[in-house]
Formats: structure tokens, C-alpha cells, sequence
């Protein structure tokens, strides 16, 4: 009778290999060392997959002007009006696709707290891909400032996402900070200092101050480590359509905490024995 490692090793046998030779990075205006993630992926992958840095998504592949403003009307259709109902859209008006261009261009001045419908989002996204970069040999992950969600059949609601995979990849550095729960006690806490009186400004500051290195902030010098994982997720959902992992010590852990996300992330070893192998499999494969 087979053992359930060998049942394991011969399931992962079959999973397809869809090994990239080229994987572009799309930057977006994080506090992100791009070149500590080029060189991380270089030495995972080798010399046989082309990295490479590239800017604005959006501006890459439609830098032009006149080509700027059909995207961003798409860009306000992509928008989560209601989060009980995945249906509802209505259409921009100019103000709101000016907005939108200027986040483009600009992504500084992009509005947090707007929820843009992963999927849609992912969809316009390939549209912009030239048909010659739309094929397995080629990973796009993309990072934008957008949060982002998708629908839920369970509860019907929308929810928050880090990530998006598929083609291309999207990951959120809002999502990273907003998608993933914060301690208990923080919210907790929260409800009570503002019911206190409190101004919201000086409840962030405590908060912050209270639970600090528990949670990812934004501009938070721990980011460029955390993502890591999310390039890799999105490498693994590519090459062998599984970007997640049970094992909360593996950078392939779906965290829906954050510290779970800090522990996996930032005090576990890189991948779980079973995706060490699967890895290795799929870079002997490449060769």
C-alpha cells in the first residue's frame, strides 16, 4: 500500500509545469526595494528566466494620452459601489475619469478607501497586454496602490484581497496593510477610544504606538520582505496553478491575520519541505 508521501510525490508528479522564461515586474509608488525582489527572484530561478523591472502598468503598455482616457472610464467601472451587490455599476461621470487619469499618472494622489472589483480590475489589465506577452511563457505581476476585492457566494459581501492571480498578476500594497485582520484587541480598542471621545487622529496614534510590530503599515520598512511571498505565490499559481499553502510557516501560507502574514513572511523559513520539492521539480523540469 502506498504511503502518503509517495501518494503526495505522485500526485505532484502530474501537476503541469508552466515555467516562465520571462517574469516582468510592474512597480507602483511603495516604500519597496524593487531591486531586493529583482535579485530574490534571480536566485531562486536562475540564470534560464529573463527578470525584469518595469513602471506604471498601465503607463507601460498605454503611455500614450489619447490612449489614457478609455482606461481610466474602465478604471471607474471597476469600482465596488454597494459590496452587497457584485451587479451595480453606473456610468462615470467626467470628474471621476479625470480622477482616475491622475491616478495614473500619478499614483500618489490616488483616494484610499475605494474598493475596485478584483476580477473586473484583472480583466481590463489583460486587455492591455499585447497578444505576444499573453502566453504561458511569460509571468506579469503587477502592484498597484488600488485595494481590491473580490465577490463572496457565502456571505454575500465583498471582501478584501492582497492579490489577485492569473493573467497578470495583481497585488495590492493597500491590501497587504488593509486585507489581512489586525489583532482582536486592536479593534477592540479601537471602539473604545473613539467611544471615549477621542479624536480619530489620536486613536490611530495609539493604536500604532500600542501594537506596534504587529501589523504592516504603510511606507513599513518590513514590506519589501513580506512580498516576497506574494511574487512567489503568484510564480506557483503560474507554474503549477497552487499559489497557497497550509503550513503557517511556509511564505506560501494564505494569511487572513496579520500576524500570521508577519510569522510567514518574516520568522519562518522560506517554503515548506513539500513546496522545496514541488520547486525543485519545476526548476529540474526548466532545465
Amino acid at each position: 500500500m502506498p504511503t502518503r508521501s509517495s501518494r503526495n510525490e505522485e500526485n505532484e508528479s502530474s501537476l503541469p509545469f508552466n515555467v516562465p522564461d520571462f517574469v516582468y515586474i510592474y512597480k507602483n509608488q511603495s516604500a519597496i526595494d524593487w531591486s531586493v525582489l529583482k535579485n530574490y527572484l534571480e536566485g531562486i530561478l536562475g540564470d534560464g528566466t529573463n527578470t525584469e523591472l518595469r513602471e506604471n502598468f498601465i503607463l507601460y503598455h498605454k503611455g500614450e494620452k489619447e490612449e489614457l482616457d478609455p482606461v481610466a472610464e474602465e478604471l471607474v467601472r471597476t469600482k465596488v459601489f454597494d459590496i452587497s451587490d457584485p451587479i451595480k455599476t453606473y456610468e462615470p461621470f467626467p470628474v471621476e475619469i479625470e480622477h482616475e487619469r491622475e491616478s495614473i499618472n500619478y499614483p500618489k494622489k490616488m483616494a484610499f478607501g475605494m474598493l475596485y472589483d478584483g476580477l473586473r480590475l484583472q480583466k481590463l489589465f489583460r486587455e492591455l497586454l499585447p497578444k505576444s506577452e499573453l502566453s504561458f511563457k511569460y509571468l506579469h505581476i503587477l502592484f498597484t496602490n488600488r485595494s481590491i476585492g473580490t465577490w463572496d457566494k457565502g456571505d454575500g459581501r465583498y471582501h478584501a484581497r492582497t492579490s489577485v492571480y492569473g493573467f497578470p498578476n495583481i497585488i495590492s500594497t493597500s491590501g497587504i496593510v488593509e486585507a489581512p485582520a489586525k489583532p482582536r484587541e486592536f479593534y477592540i480598542l479601537r471602539k473604545a477610544l473613539i467611544s471615549s471621545g477621542m479624536s480619530r487622529e489620536l486613536v490611530e496614534e495609539e493604536l500604532k504606538s500600542k501594537f506596534k510590530g504587529r501589523f504592516i503599515d504603510y511606507e513599513d520598512e518590513r514590506l519589501t520582505e513580506i512580498i516576497k511571498g506574494y511574487i512567489m505565490q503568484a510564480f506557483f499559481y503560474h507554474t503549477v496553478f497552487e499559489p497557497f499553502c497550509e503550513d503557517k510557516n511556509c511564505r506560501l501560507y494564505n494569511a487572513h491575520w496579520q500576524e500570521e502574514m508577519i510569522h510567514a513572511q518574516l520568522e519562518g523559513k522560506d517554503f515548506c519541505e513539500r513546496h522545496e520539492g514541488i520547486l525543485e521539480r519545476i526548476m529540474t523540469r526548466k532545465l
